[in-house]
């Protein structure tokens, strides 16, 4: 798939390509212009500290959709959603598509809306930065002593963005990744992320410098109410189909699956409560689920998964609204456990903020594999599964 990315990342241009139809990114691109100069509310071009993010006042303007948002099994009412929140034929297309219907079936039309409009925005704002990059070592390259006999042509934005550190030469789909996940005596664990939002978390030497771009961007999560925490696949299938996903929504943003081992002997060490497991369909995990996705305090006898480095456990599938309007937890039922390929419940290892922060930096940092998901790859998952 072609972009044109625009050349003013504050833009009716933007506005188009972060998945906006005509009509939509024309209205909000006016609104945007004749800001009321009385507002005490300022823009971020008229106030680049406090002032409004450009990016925030586009997902805004999703806010008067709320009525129109569905997780209905009606493709239909999908469409409707969209179309009410001026979501451009492009874009429709991939987050409607076929072969991607059981993990966008996971959260709700708008969940996915505003997803797809932030990751194409951290896109270019990654594309941005390798444009920056490029350009100094470009500047770089010319004053050197030789440069009349060196290379000074610019690096490609897709090339500079490659060479990112802790990024792996190596692809999601090849041979060499998949080999990787074979390593006795150990877990290994994935998560699909894209690369724009592991910002920061190598330095230039593509050591791990900071692992928060990895935590849950929600804190209403399958087990944890109120608190963020690092979530992990123990199935390949499932960080490939999340991975998927967000690169054929994503514009230019490149994506990622993240992989890690952890010694069996490690995980083996931690006690009863430092390691909990808990499945589906057992009373105990449905109550779990129930608080957390309705973000209530933890009732005393689960109060224990708050104390825990490690929780192992079945993925829950369906938006936290969905649970929301729930009154028992007998009424989380299995259409809202997520499958792996072969219709085998889902698990995932779940650490703690706090708690399992320090295991999974000592046990899982060192194992981190960021291996990218090319264009040709996704194309060939695609056309597997059509």
């Amino acid at each position: 798939m072609f972009y044109t990315i625009p050349k003013d990342i504050i833009s009716l241009a933007t506005l188009e390509y972060l998945g906006f139809d005509g009509f939509a990114a024309a209205d909000i691109w006016r609104r945007w212009t004749n800001w009321p100069s009385e507002s005490a509310v300022k823009r971020e071009t008229d106030d680049c500290i406090h002032g409004m993010p450009f990016i925030d006042f586009a997902t805004g303007h999703l806010a008067s959709k709320r009525q129109f948002d569905t997780d209905d099994q009606d493709d239909q009412l999908w469409s409707d959603c969209l179309d009410q929140c001026g979501i451009g034929a492009q874009l429709q297309m991939a987050i409607m598509d076929p072969a991607l219907r059981k993990i966008r079936l996971t959260e709700s039309c708008l969940y996915w809306v505003e997803d797809s409009i932030l990751l194409r925005h951290r896109g270019l704002e990654q594309v941005q930065r390798a444009s920056r990059d490029g350009a100094k070592h470009l500047q770089r390259t010319r004053t050197r002593p030789d440069a009349s006999s060196a290379d000074t042509s610019q690096p490609s934005i897709s090339a500079t963005m490659g060479m990112a550190p802790g990024i792996s030469h190596d692809t999601a789909m090849s041979q060499a990744a998949l080999a990787a996940a074979n390593s006795p005596g150990s877990i290994t664990l994935y998560k699909a992320i894209d690369q724009a939002h592991l910002a920061g978390m190598f330095n230039d030497a593509g050591e791990v410098v900071d692992i928060s771009p990895l935590f849950s961007k929600d804190c209403a999560t399958d087990f944890m109410s109120r608190e963020s925490g690092l979530y992990f696949a123990v199935d390949r299938d499932i960080a490939e189909y999340y991975a998927c996903y967000a690169k054929r929504r994503g514009g230019v943003n490149s994506v990622a699956i993240v992989q890690v081992a952890i010694s069996e002997s490690a995980i083996e060490s931690l006690s009863d409560t430092e390691l909990i497991r808990t499945y589906w369909p057992s009373t105990e995990w449905k109550n779990l689920v129930f608080h957390c996705r309705k973000r209530q305090k933890l009732p005393h006898p689960l109060r224990k998964f708050k104390q825990a480095k490690l929780i192992i456990g079945t993925i829950a599938s369906k938006p936290n609204f969905v649970y929301e309007r729930m009154h028992d937890p007998e009424q989380v039922v299995e259409r809202m456990v997520l499958k792996n390929r072969d219709g085998r419940n889902a698990v995932q290892y779940a650490f703690n903020d706090y708690q399992g922060d320090d295991f999974f930096q000592e046990h899982a940092v060192p194992s981190i594999k960021v291996f990218p998901l090319t264009a040709v790859e996704l194309d060939e998952w695609l056309e597997n599964r059509r």
